[in-house]
């Protein structure tokens, strides 16, 4: 098997922040070339949540999805079966997001949930909260660590912030910022 040389920049939108009890109901990916970060293609789509999810409020306010858009959104199992049949058009990729264990967890409860293993992608996950600590985290440069503080951090508009979509754009505007690091350029992930 050749290794990947492509980045899976994914994040969803759930209805709370448990896998076992809460449910994805938006999903958006962009794919990037790792030598250049350009973007090769995106992906996106709401999803009704499984039969039986729990909803928080909280949630749905932060992420300003409303009950009447998810009424005419397709299914999970039609929602994961696109997204892997997208997926698949790439080949094997690294997974990339923003506090990956919180989306790589929603990923594979669905993919449990659903039956349908949806993104191919190698073991390696990369986390760029991780890496923006690494780079970015010495004395003076930033206290937190959250992609709404990045963004201010490098001056990106945060309109529109907590929709799938936006937060993948974003983050991959903050990866070809974070690339621009010695560290960065030094773990070999960029270039």
């Amino acid at each position: 098997m050749s290794t990947p040389t492509k980045f899976f920049v994914f994040d969803f939108e759930t209805t709370g922040t448990d896998p076992k009890k809460h449910a994805p109901i938006e999903i958006a990916a962009i794919v990037l070339d790792m030598a250049t970060l350009k973007e090769l293609d995106r992906f996106e789509t709401l999803m009704k949540p499984y039969e039986g999810a729990e909803i928080e409020k909280q949630a749905m306010e932060v992420n300003g999805i409303t009950p009447e858009q998810l009424k005419t959104a397709p299914d999970p199992e039609v929602a994961f079966r696109n997204l892997k049949a997208f997926a698949e058009r790439h080949g094997m990729m690294y997974a990339v997001a923003h506090n990956i264990d919180f989306d790589w967890d929603f990923l594979k409860a669905a993919e449990v949930r659903h039956k349908i293993w949806a993104v191919p992608l190698e073991k390696c996950k990369i986390d760029t909260q991780a890496l923006a600590i690494w780079t970015l985290g010495r004395p003076g440069q930033l206290k937190t660590f959250g992609l709404k503080s990045l963004l201010n951090h490098f001056n990106l508009d945060k309109t529109g912030h907590h929709r799938a979509m936006f937060d993948v754009e974003k983050l991959c505007e903050v990866m070809r910022k974070l690339a621009d690091f010695k560290p960065a350029l030094q773990m070999g992930l960029f270039g």
